[in-house]
C-alpha cells in the first residue's frame, strides 16, 4: 500500500507542477499530455484515496513523529489535488445537493490558487518517503 500512496502522490504532483517540470524537462511533455488526458478520473481516485490515507494516518496519532508528519501532509495534498482534478466530474455528481456543491466550492477556491505548490509539496514528499523507507 505504501508505494500505491508514493506512486499516486508522484502522479498528482507531477500533474499540478506540469509546467514547471515540462520548463525544466522538455522530454517528459508527452508523458504530461497523457496524464492529462485522464485528471478527472485521477482526481476521482486520489480523493478516495486521499480521504483513506487520512483516516489511515490519523489513527495512529499517538506515534507522532517524522514518518506521520510527511504521511499527513502527503494524504491531506492528495486529497486537495485530487478534489482539484475532479471537480468538474464532483460537481456533475452533486448538482441536486447544494450543500455538497457549496463546500466542494469552498474546497476548490481555497486550494486552486495554490495548485502547483501543492504539486511541488506531493513530489517532495514523495521522495522523502521513499528515501525514508530505503
Amino acid at each position: 500500500m505504501f508505494f500505491v500512496f508514493v506512486l499516486t502522490l508522484i502522479v498528482l504532483g507531477t500533474l499540478a507542477a506540469s509546467d514547471r517540470i515540462i520548463k525544466m524537462a522538455p522530454a517528459t511533455k508527452d508523458l504530461i499530455t497523457f496524464l492529462q488526458q485522464s485528471e478527472g478520473w485521477i482526481g476521482i481516485v486520489s480523493v478516495f484515496l486521499g480521504g483513506f490515507w487520512v483516516f489511515r494516518v490519523l489513527w495512529y496519532i499517538g506515534y507522532f513523529n517524522f514518518g506521520f508528519f510527511l504521511a499527513l501532509i502527503g494524504a491531506v495534498t492528495m486529497f486537495l489535488l485530487g478534489v482539484l482534478y475532479s471537480q468538474t466530474l464532483l460537481r456533475q455528481w452533486s448538482s441536486k445537493n447544494s450543500g455538497a456543491t457549496d463546500a466542494l466550492n469552498k474546497v476548490v477556491d481555497k486550494a486552486a490558487p495554490i495548485k502547483e505548490t501543492l504539486g511541488l509539496v506531493a513530489l517532495i514528499v514523495a521522495v522523502l518517503l521513499i528515501v525514508r523507507n530505503i
